[in-house]
């Protein structure tokens, strides 16, 4: 049910402008038909609202005269009903925008995270290598173990990083895929290192 204050308003223009038919009338009528959008009437909720006019005007003035004057009645009307088309159509119009805007800085965000996603396993991985390198160059074994075990944490923030990533939901982390990853890959390449995920 359309509230009552704009069907008084709607009723007090449209019998002005049945009494005295001026412009100013029908600019108050568009006016008011941008306000049905913003108050998110439907058209249907319109129809009920002239329809009320009407019945109101029929108390007032006889059926023949109301008659005789039914081009006159529907000028308000009309230019309410073409505000209101227009307005609703601005919105449809800046509702599209903002999703495009939306989807635009998704796609920007997407393709920085890529990028920073590579930037970041290219440097673990030259790390890596880096720590490998001085392992097996070194000739102190208690050098070598801590490098090692250096080089297996690189290796370990390597492997959650890029599953992380892989997982496409950085909202949602899946913990025990993970850890499992982790254990497979320490029983098969690392003897002496352990790693915790909590949770």
């Amino acid at each position: 049910m359309i509230e009552t204050t704009i069907g008084a308003k709607y009723y007090g223009l449209l019998r002005a402008h049945f009494a005295n038919p001026q412009e100013d009338y029908l600019a108050m009528a568009a006016e008011l038909g941008r306000a049905l959008v913003k108050a998110n009437i439907p058209p249907e909720e319109i129809a009920e609202l002239h329809e009320n006019a009407i019945q109101r005007l029929g108390v007032e003035f006889p059926d023949t005269k109301l008659i005789g004057a039914a081009n006159l009645i529907s000028q308000p009307l009309m230019e309410l009903l073409m505000a209101y088309g227009l307005a609703f159509r601005e919105r449809l119009d800046e509702r599209e925008r903002a999703e495009e805007k939306i989807k635009a800085s998704l796609k920007e965000k997407e393709v920085l995270l890529r990028e920073i996603h590579h930037r970041v396993k290219n440097n673990l991985q030259v790390v890596s290598s880096l720590l490998n390198m001085q392992a097996r160059a070194a000739k102190d074994k208690s050098v070598k173990a801590i490098l090692s075990e250096s080089r297996n944490r690189i290796n370990a923030m390597a492997l959650i990083h890029s599953q992380l990533y892989e997982g496409g939901n950085l909202s949602e982390i899946r913990v025990r895929p993970l850890r499992w990853n982790l254990r497979w890959r320490k029983s098969e390449r690392i003897t002496h290192y352990e790693l915790w995920i909590m949770y």
